[in-house]
């Protein structure tokens, strides 16, 4: 999905900074963008979504690259996969919702001084699933850390 939404805020002519936790996946994208706008638009950096200092590391990158933030759009989340018994770990339970929900918490925290400091319009736009609106045994960590 984050693929996807890059693709498009590039081709409405937006600078784009493609942030992942796998450094290769981000550049990759990033690259597919440029072919789409330039080089010039678009940059690519790893961050960690469950720390607050890495989404703020994230933040300042995107500062230094293209001046301000305008929007920030979180399509990340882990869906854990159960083991034989059909149930999650305590800790899988615990990285997803860290993840899914706490991440995009500390998301908007780390943008929200940018907001304030640009005093313009800006949007977050956090994704869900519609997963979430037909769960099944062993899906409950992420339906429920991505409802609507």
């Amino acid at each position: 999905m984050g693929h996807e939404v890059a693709l498009l805020l590039a081709r409405k002519g937006a600078h784009v900074v493609v942030a992942d936790l796998d450094a290769e996946s981000a550049k990759s994208v990033a690259n597919e963008v440029a072919k789409i706008s330039s080089s010039d638009t678009v940059a690519s950096t790893v961050t960690d979504l469950a720390n607050s200092e890495s989404l703020a590391e994230v933040v300042k990158f995107t500062i230094l690259q293209f001046g301000g933030i305008d929007a920030v759009v979180n399509t990340a989340a882990i869906y854990p996969v159960p083991g034989e018994s059909g149930r999650l770990t305590s800790a899988q339970w615990s990285k997803t919702f860290q993840i899914n929900v706490t991440g995009n918490y500390l998301l908007a925290e780390a943008a929200e001084w940018v907001f304030k400091d640009q005093d313009l319009p800006a949007a977050i736009a956090l994704t869900s699933s519609a997963n979430a609106l037909v769960p099944k045994k062993g899906t409950e960590a992420y339906d429920t850390s991505r409802l609507p």
